[in-house]
């Protein structure tokens, strides 16, 4: 009886469907980037992830900029490869801030434009240089 119940088991336990695979993978893009010395309100840290799905690669990139007394996140966005870049473009109440970036070894390059909705207001357009964490 016992020798039956075991293979009872391990036939349940072959017919069980194995782990869903992780589809996260590794690009140069991939992982935490931040600033050596940033400015007040400007960008600090970025956290770039990557996941395949066959041929198709998808980005989630989050961004933070220098605050007082933490960081200010401004929320996980999509982003998007156009060359060897990645682009993403983060909406907020008082405008949007566009960020390209280019990964070089262990440093990235970001260039941030400002665009906001007051016609009043300036775009501020600067860049910084992350490094890898």
């Amino acid at each position: 009886m016992r020798i039956w119940l075991v293979a009872l088991l391990l036939a349940i336990a072959g017919s069980l469907p194995a782990k869903a695979e992780d589809n996260s993978c590794i690009t140069s893009e991939s992982g935490s980037w931040r600033a050596k010395d940033p400015e007040l309100k400007r960008l600090h840290r970025i956290e770039v992830e990557a996941r395949c799905h066959g041929e198709a690669r998808a980005y989630r990139i989050r961004a933070f900029t220098l605050c007082y007394p933490r960081d200010c996140k401004w929320g996980w966005t999509e982003g998007v490869r156009v060359g060897n870049s990645l682009v993403v473009d983060f909406l907020g109440f008082f405008g949007k801030r566009s960020i390209r970036l280019s990964a070089m070894g262990e440093r990235m390059s970001a260039e941030v434009h400002s665009d906001p909705y007051d016609p009043e207001a300036s775009d501020e357009l600067y860049s910084i240089i992350l490094y890898k964490e």
